[in-house]
């Protein structure tokens, strides 16, 4: 059929199916799929593993072929059962913490003004991975045959480290080149290095500071942090703390607890956002009680979460082609009497990794804490001239009624990296209007949400993507 008749006969079918998608989002959606304490045959933790079961039956009850792998994820097969031969789609059903302030039960998905559906995991990733399912399900529904099998895979770990591509990649031969819907179009033909590590303080001996905790994922600028310090009236500590902004302070039956107020965001994103982290730090040390070894572990800390650059470890640097380096002290915790900071780092795509990793080491020698858990996720680079670079970019651009369309060098990281043929390619589609700004409604943020229009486009461009592939691969 000319391309007359597939517009055509898309959009008379995704129109017949819209019900049925959102159906399928909020099944999905209503899995809260953060991770969570291994188990058996479940090893990112219940959420995960009960997203993985539904995504697969979903996959079965539309006629496809399905493979677990072990649960680290799994996959529906459009075609003959050979990866090494296929078009990949890889999309990702964990979620991050749903954080606090949300307008409405984040995994119970509500429509808004008819075109806007809330919830966790309808930006990020859930809604834009069944965009896959759909695209293939149109073309099985059609009888619209391909040369090269497509393998929809379902990870279950993008979030929080990406471990479950790998054991793919164990079973699995990697397709001839797969598609990522975690960003933006037109595609994402680079993407940043991702250093992240945790600082362990010395043990602070100083027992009345009772509880610190703040962030829940270390891939988000924190909205919320909180600490019990013993010892300490409401009044005194209210009238100590004057001034200071984003900070509660609450009566606690062993003193007073400190709640601190961010804002939440990507950690690709911070810039302008206010660190829960920093705002409770910068408490702790206005109520002028922390000592010795306490007060050290504190005020290093604070310097870390008050900038976003890595000045603090002499690592800041630009390439000229991506974003410059951010720093985020992301996640912190009360740990056997030692502090403990999460930090995640994105480095341009350019940048000489060994030196951030020997400049950072160098950093922290002599400071009243440690680095532990250190991984590097060096950056993706696929050339702009790559075929199937440009042959997307064609066809997205077309899709999108855009000329001025051109490849992207994302500063998050998504399933792209762990693949040595991939490309991050939609489903946020440019110049869009958020509803409430920066500030919420986006990836990470709480009122996550996704424009139904905009789904259902990204089902068409999809197909014909995959038609397009078909004939060039």
């Amino acid at each position: 059929m000319d391309s007359t008749e597939l517009n055509a006969l898309l959009d008379q079918w995704v129109t017949e199916k819209r019900e049925e998608y959102l159906e399928d989002v909020r099944r999905l959606v209503r899995i809260r799929s953060v991770f969570g304490p291994p188990a058996l045959g479940k090893p990112f933790g219940e959420g995960c593993w009960q997203a993985l079961q539904e995504a697969l039956s979903l996959s079965e009850h539309y006629g496809f072929p399905t493979k677990n792998y072990d649960n680290f994820c799994g996959s529906a097969r459009y075609g003959a059962d050979d990866s090494a031969n296929s078009i990949g789609i890889f999309g990702h059903l964990d979620v991050v913490p749903e954080g606090e302030g949300w307008s409405s039960d984040p995994y119970e998905p509500v429509i808004r003004d008819g075109n806007y559906i809330f919830g966790r995991g309808t930006a990020d990733n859930k809604a834009p991975t069944l965009v896959a399912l759909y695209a293939m399900r149109f073309l099985k529904e059609n009888r619209i045959p391909l040369q090269h099998p497509v393998f929809l895979v379902y990870g279950c770990d993008e979030e929080r480290g990406m471990h479950d591509i790998p054991e793919f990649l164990k079973r699995e031969k990697e397709p001839l080149f797969s598609l990522v819907p975690d960003a933006k179009y037109p595609l994402g033909h680079a993407e940043k290095g991702i250093l992240e590590f945790r600082l362990r303080s010395e043990p602070l001996d100083f027992p009345a500071l009772l509880e610190a905790a703040g962030g829940q994922a270390t891939n988000s600028v924190p909205n919320n942090a909180r600490a019990v310090v013993e010892g300490l009236g409401l009044q005194e500590a209210q009238e100590r703390l004057a001034g200071l902004q984003r900070i509660e302070v609450r009566p606690h039956s062993r003193g007073v607890e400190l709640l601190a107020s961010g804002d939440q965001r990507h950690a690709t994103r911070p810039y302008g956002a206010v660190n829960a982290i920093e705002r409770l730090l910068a408490a702790l040390l206005q109520l002028g009680i922390l000592t010795g070894k306490a007060r050290e572990a504190v005020e290093y800390f604070h310097q870390i979460t008050r900038e976003y650059e890595g000045d603090i470890f002499g690592i800041r640097c630009s390439d000229g082609i991506s974003t410059d380096l951010t720093c985020v002290g992301s996640v912190l915790r009360l740990e056997k009497g030692r502090l403990v900071l999460s930090v995640n780092v994105r480095y341009p795509v350019l940048a000489d990794n060994q030196w951030i990793l020997e400049t950072l080491q160098k950093a922290v020698q002599g400071k009243p804490a440690a680095i532990e858990n250190l991984t590097d996720n060096p950056p993706l680079y696929i050339p702009v001239d790559h075929p199937v670079v440009q042959r997307l970019l064609e066809i997205s651009s077309a899709m999108l009624h855009r000329s001025d369309l051109k490849p992207l060098v994302l500063e998050g990281g998504s399933y792209a990296r762990k693949l040595t043929r991939a490309v991050s390619y939609g489903v946020t589609i440019p110049d869009r209007i958020r509803l409430f700004g920066m500030e919420k409604g986006g990836a990470h943020q709480v009122d996550e949400y996704g424009i139904i229009d905009h789904l259902l486009l990204n089902i068409k461009i999809y197909a014909v993507t995959l038609m397009e592939l078909d004939k060039i691969l």
